[in-house]
């Protein structure tokens, strides 16, 4: 919870879209995403694509998101 409040306090206006959101299997699915944000402290712009795969168990709740940062991995 720490984490998301400083990460929020510097990018206060992230904004996040899917491009896309599919079933991957009965228990798991894949989003595409990407963020825009402005760090409050330097005015840097701050630019992130990914995807994550979501588990979830058999009622439903999620048991493990996987994240994986196209821009970390290049």
């Amino acid at each position: 919870m720490i984490a998301f409040r400083r990460y929020f306090e510097e990018y206060p206006d992230q904004v996040a879209e899917d491009s896309l959101i599919e079933p991957v299997s009965p228990l798991a699915a894949r989003a595409v995403w990407s963020l825009k944000a402005t760090s409050s402290k330097t005015g840097a712009p701050l630019t992130r694509r990914g995807e994550e795969t979501i588990t979830f168990d058999s009622e439903g709740k999620i048991v493990n998101v996987d994240v994986t940062d196209y821009d970390a991995a290049s």
